[in-house]
C-alpha cells in the first residue's frame, strides 16, 4: 500500500474503531498528510529519524508551541499504528514527545555531585558490611543501581531488565537487549561499577529463589523480585536526601549525567551516541548544548571583560 492509502486506512481506524469526533479525525489526518506532502512519500518505510527531527525543527520554525506540539502527537499516534500493523520496524517518532517541542536542556548531576551521592552510599556500604540484615541488602543493592545506571548511561527499564548473563565481568561490560527502537548495544563499565556489582551479588543470591531455567534479574524488590521503575525512583530520592542534594533527580538524570561528563571530559560525540545507543546524532547533540551552557557561564564568571 502506498503511503496515502495508509492515512486512509488510519482515518478508518479512528473513526470506527476509536470512535474519535470527527473534527478530531480531520484535524489529525490533516497533519499527517502535511508530513507525506512535505517529503513527497511514496511509502512509509523510508521514513526515518532524521527526517522526524528535520521536520521537527520545521514545525518550531513555523508554529506556535501548541500547535506543533499537537502536529507531533497526531505524528506520534499515526506511526505508533503503522509499526503495530508491522509497516515501519521502528518508530523514528519514538524519542520526539510533545512535551519536548520546545526542548529544554537536560537536567544534570554535577561531578562533585554524583561523587557525594555515591561516597554516601560506600560509607553506608562499609558500616554494614558483615551483617545479614535486609538493610544491608538493599544498600548494598542501591549502591549497584546507582553505580550501574551511571557508568552505564542506562535507561531505567534497561536497568530494571538487567539479567546477570547480560554481564561480561571479564571484560567489563554489559549487553543492552532490546533497548529502546528494539535495538542491542555493548556498554563498558568501570571498575567501581564491577566492584559494586560484585559485592552485591552474594547478597543477592541469598534472596533469589533459584530455579532450573529461566531468566535471573539483577535487581530484586524487597520482595526478591525483579525490581520496577517507581522503586528505583524511591531508592534515588532517599539516597539524594541523604546526601543532602538539593536537586529533584530522577533515574533518568543519571543518563543524562553520564553523557554530559563524558562530553566534558573530550569523548567524541559520537561516541557518546554509540554508548546511549542513539539512532541519530541529532538525539546526542543536546549534550553539546549543555556543555556550550557551562562555558558561558564558567566564561562569564572568569574572563576579565566578560
Amino acid at each position: 500500500m502506498t503511503a496515502p492509502e495508509w492515512i486512509a486506512k488510519y482515518e478508518e481506524y479512528l473513526t470506527l474503531v476509536k470512535g474519535r469526533a470527527i473534527n478530531t479525525v480531520r484535524a489529525y489526518i490533516k497533519d499527517i498528510q502535511l508530513l507525506q506532502r512535505f517529503f513527497n512519500l511514496a511509502h512509509w518505510e523510508t521514513f526515518n529519524e532524521d527526517n522526524a527531527i528535520a521536520y521537527l525543527r520545521h514545525l518550531k520554525a513555523s508554529y506556535k508551541d501548541s500547535g506543533g506540539a499537537r502536529k507531533i502527537y497526531a505524528l506520534r499516534g499515526f506511526f505508533k499504528w503503522l509499526r503495530q500493523h508491522q509497516v515501519i520496524t521502528l518508530d523514528p517518532w519514538e524519542d520526539v514527545e510533545p512535551k519536548r517541542y520546545d526542548r529544554k536542556l537536560p537536567q544534570v548531576l554535577s561531578v562533585e555531585e554524583m561523587n557525594r551521592l555515591l561516597g554516601t552510599i560506600r560509607i553506608e556500604v562499609r558500616a554494614l558490611a558483615g551483617l545479614p540484615t535486609k538493610e544491608t541488602f538493599l544498600t548494598f543493592r542501591d549502591r549497584a543501581i546507582i553505580e550501574t545506571l551511571y557508568a552505564g548511561a542506562l535507561r531505567v527499564s534497561e536497568c530494571c531488565n538487567l539479567q546477570w548473563s547480560q554481564i561480561d565481568f571479564a571484560k567489563r561490560e554489559l549487553r543492552v537487549l532490546h533497548g529502546k527502537g528494539n535495538r542491542n548495544r555493548v556498554v563498558p563499565l568501570g571498575q567501581y561499577a564491577i566492584d559494586a556489582l560484585l559485592e552485591y551479588q552474594p547478597h543477592y543470591e541469598a534472596h533469589w529463589q533459584r530455579k532450573a531455567e529461566g531468566e535471573r534479574p539483577v535487581f530484586l524488590s524487597l520482595w526478591d523480585r525483579r525490581i520496577l521503575t517507581r522503586s528505583i525512583s524511591r531508592v534515588i530520592n532517599r539516597w539524594v536526601s541523604r546526601a543532602g542534594i538539593k536537586k529533584h533527580v530522577n533515574p533518568h538524570m543519571f543518563r543524562h549525567s553520564a553523557a554530559t561528563h563524558l562530553l566534558e571530559s573530550g569523548m567524541d560525540i559520537r561516541v557518546i551516541q554509540q554508548l546511549l545507543g542513539h539512532a541519530s546524532i541529532m538525539t546526542t547533540e543536546i549534550y553539546a548544548r549543555v556543555g556550550t551552557k557551562k562555558l558561558k557561564s564558567e566564561y562569564a564568571n572568569h574572563h576579565p571583560r566578560a
